[in-house]
């Protein structure tokens, strides 16, 4: 795997900005002019890099809690249509996928580790089906292939209502998190929320029920960590383990005491559990 290399010329195209909470002080985000869409990107360390990708309604400062190990760079973007990152009006996954690729041609990435949770997991899948060559292992963190996943009127009628309803918002981050007490990360994820394209409450959650990704995974050939939370009630952990059992080259690990936001509610497991994967590819 080769180490993340940005040139003295691509430092002129990052708009440097300050930011705003965060966990470890060694996170630091700025904007990359990549294509098809300028991205906002979140990094800590320097060294072997892990691409770690979001879920909805979130962003890449969801990550910004772990602490990174000397040798390794964690880039974390904002998908398109999340955080600061371009709106490219379309709810697509493989647009995801694209952003994800363009980036790390900017940025001079050219291959490493990824990590997709939830949503992002999907679009994991997508990048190691698409451009194997580029990436030593994936991670799936609360996430599995999706395969028409089940989206119900009644799910759509309530998810279209937190584009407006704060409480209602605030209530379903919270369930999501089910172990989480920090107000800090509490607001922190109340306000990347408010900051995705407020359509992708719904629009996502169809583009997951017209993908399907059963098979993708066998032609990979690489190594796949499937990374579960004991109370997660979105993904739960039993699927996860069943997916581990039928993925060529997979093995599953659990982080007990946590639901759907492992990286926030126990981000020293979870970066132990990531960091760890990636080493062992590293040796």
């Amino acid at each position: 795997m080769k180490l993340l290399r940005i040139s003295i010329i691509m430092l002129a195209f990052l708009l440097i900005v300050p930011a705003t909470v965060q966990g470890d002080p060694g996170w630091r985000d700025f904007y990359v002019d990549a294509m098809p869409g300028r991205m906002h990107v979140w990094v800590n360390g320097d060294g072997l890099p892990l691409i770690l990708l979001h879920g909805n309604a979130a962003s890449g400062r969801w990550f910004t809690w772990l602490d990174v190990p000397d040798g390794y760079s964690a880039i974390a973007p904002d998908l398109p249509g999340f955080g600061g990152s371009w709106r490219c009006g379309e709810y697509d996954i493989g647009q995801y996928a694209d952003s994800v690729i363009g980036l790390m041609d900017a940025m001079g990435v050219d291959s490493a580790v990824v990590l997709g949770h939830s949503l992002g997991g999907a679009v994991a899948i997508e990048l190691v089906d698409r451009w194997p060559g580029r990436f030593s292992g994936l991670i799936l963190a609360n996430s599995i292939p999706f395969i028409n996943a089940n989206v119900t009127k009644e799910y759509l009628d309530k998810a279209s209502k937190y584009a407006t309803d704060d409480a209602l918002l605030r209530s379903s981050l919270q369930a999501m998190a089910p172990t989480l007490t920090g107000q800090d990360k509490m607001e922190m994820m109340f306000e990347e929320a408010r900051k995705m394209d407020p359509r992708g409450f719904t629009e996502n959650p169809l583009a997951l029920s017209r993908l399907d990704q059963s098979g993708k995974l066998a032609g990979f050939g690489g190594p796949v960590l499937y990374l579960a939370s004991e109370l997660d009630m979105i993904i739960p952990a039993s699927f996860m383990r069943y997916y581990s059992s039928v993925t060529p080259l997979a093995r599953y690990e659990e982080i007990k005491g946590a639901g759907h936001a492992p990286m926030l509610e126990d981000p020293e497991a979870f970066a132990y559990a990531a960091f760890n994967f990636a080493r062992q590819l590293g040796k």
